[in-house]
């Protein structure tokens, strides 16, 4: 699994795997559903990503996003819409 995820060249930014979700939805319930801790994490990563693809450039290598660091912490929550979106089509 971290040699599929090491050539998405996202930890180059500094960006772990969930930041790179598909806003659907679902995911954006997910996402308000995210301490607030974790989804500022979120944002300021995704924010630096952006201005450092824009300048063509890349973090150092010791500031790369290291495979210990990735962790689903948007899954659980995606998971939890995905249920509740299902129970209420069902009990309709």
């Amino acid at each position: 699994r971290v040699q599929r995820l090491s050539k998405l060249g996202h930890w180059e930014y500094g960006l772990r795997y969930q930041d790179l979700v598909v806003q659907t939805p679902a995911v954006e319930k997910a996402l308000e559903r995210l301490p607030l801790r974790e989804k500022e994490l979120r944002d300021r990563r995704i924010k630096r990503a952006c201005v450092l693809f824009s300048a063509h450039t890349t973090l150092p290598k010791e500031e790369w996003t290291k495979p210990e660091e990735e962790n689903e912490y948007l899954s659980p929550y995606i998971f939890e819409v995905m249920e509740e979106d299902h129970d209420r089509a069902t009990w309709r």
